[in-house]
Order: C-alpha cells, then sequence, then structure tokens
C-alpha cells in the first residue's frame, strides 16, 4: 500500500484540508493494511470479508490498482485571551 498525503489551503477556516489517497497494488498489502490500522475497518477478518476482498483483487487485476481516498479536516485553534 502507498499513501499519499497532500495539505490544500480550506478558504472557510484557519486549517487545511487533508486528502489522502491510499494506492493498494496487490490484496495481500490491501489485508495486510487493514489488519494493522485497524480503525479502517472495525472488526475487519478475511473469511468475514472474503466477498469484498475478491472484488477489491479483481479490480486490481483489471486496473493495477486500487484507489481509496479519505479527506481528513486540520483545525487550528487559538485559546482567547
Amino acid at each position: 500500500m502507498l499513501l499519499l498525503a497532500s495539505l490544500l489551503p480550506a478558504p472557510a477556516v484557519t486549517g487545511a484540508l487533508l486528502v489522502l489517497v491510499s494506492i493498494g497494488l496487490e490484496i495481500g498489502a490491501v489485508v495486510y493494511y487493514l489488519k494493522v490500522i485497524t480503525r479502517q475497518v472495525k472488526g475487519f477478518d478475511v473469511e468475514k470479508f472474503h466477498v469484498q476482498l475478491v472484488a477489491t483483487h479483481n479490480i486490481i487485476e483489471r486496473q493495477g490498482a486500487f484507489l481509496a481516498t479519505a479527506q481528513r479536516f486540520l483545525i487550528l485553534a487559538q485559546k482567547g485571551a
């Protein structure tokens, strides 16, 4: 899995929009990532998600990669005087 991040200015707030792009090049890496980063899919188990993993594997086989994006906001705050 490759994880790319980029910060974009957020015009309405003091902070930034963080755009994350995960690139899965093979299903084993996707499975490892989901096992290690438990907050991504709560209760992840290979047997439980077998159908979805096969579908993801098929996407990787057809397209060469599986792309997933996420957005997070980074808001900077200051305590008033």
